[in-house]
């Protein structure tokens, strides 16, 4: 078993050391895992619309209507739970 365990530690050193020597894969690879790192996030508007309706976009409205900014991270859940849908009735 402990053989095992130094193979696979060796061969995974191996990979880790050839990736980080060459530069043109050791960029390709961190681009390929920046989204892993770090979540996006995308900025939505919400504001309220003449007919009394929610409007939500990933732009502002146009003219003087004021408006909230909303941060979504793409790894959050946007539902709301059961718990707020029983607060809000």
């Amino acid at each position: 078993m402990k053989k095992a365990i130094i193979i696979i530690s060796a061969v995974l050193a191996g990979i880790i050391l050839y990736i980080w020597q060459d530069p043109q894969l050791s960029k390709k690879v961190l681009h390929q895992t920046e989204d892993l790192v770090t979540p996006d996030t995308t900025t939505v508007y919400k504001w309220t619309d003449k007919n009394g309706n929610p409007v939500l976009s990933n732009s502002p409205p146009a003219g003087n209507i004021p408006y909230e900014t909303i941060e979504y991270h793409r790894d959050t859940n946007v539902m709301p739970s059961n718990e707020e849908k029983k607060r809000k009735n």
